[in-house]
Parts: structure tokens; C-alpha cells; sequence
């Protein structure tokens, strides 16, 4: 599944090892998402799983674009290796 292909209520887990809950139908690159109380903004590419029906979770595959956008972070910001807890 791809990230354009998330609905709104879909569970999805990060790259960061945390879990929200898709907030809009919109595609793109940037997707609301419900964290708890508060209504963020996440990058696409940071999205990495979501729970399907059955209730088992599955990998996201990213665009072409979003692979290039999070390559081209990964350079600026470094990558990402978790909060270590």
C-alpha cells in the first residue's frame, strides 16, 4: 500500500516507533495525522506502517518522490536512529 492510499481513521506507525491515526484524505508528500490530543503535520515518508482490518501491521511503500525527499533529508539532518529507550 501506498501513502496516497491511506484513509482517514487509518492506524499508522513511524519511522520513530511511535503510532497515530490518519486525520484527512489528502495526497501527498505531508498527511494530518492524530497523535494522541494533538493534530500534527508528518511527512509521508515517515510513515513506515499502518494496521490493516485484520488487525496485523503491514508495510507502507513510498513514491518515487517521497524515497528521494527522505534520501535528500537523510544528507541534511542525518538519519534517524530512534530515541534509544
Amino acid at each position: 500500500m501506498l501513502t496516497n492510499e491511506l484513509k482517514k481513521g487509518d492506524c499508522v506507525g513511524f519511522n520513530t516507533g511511535g503510532w497515530g491515526q490518519v486525520a484527512d484524505n489528502v495526497k501527498g508528500d505531508v498527511r494530518s495525522v492524530l497523535i494522541g490530543n494533538e493534530l500534527v503535520r508528518v511527512h509521508s515518508y515517515n510513515i513506515i506502517s499502518y494496521r490493516a482490518s485484520d488487525g496485523g501491521w503491514y508495510s507502507i511503500d513510498h513514491s518515487p518522490v517521497q524515497r528521494t525527499r527522505k534520501a535528500a533529508d537523510s544528507v541534511i539532518f542525518g538519519e534517524f536512529k530512534g530515541f534509544g529507550f
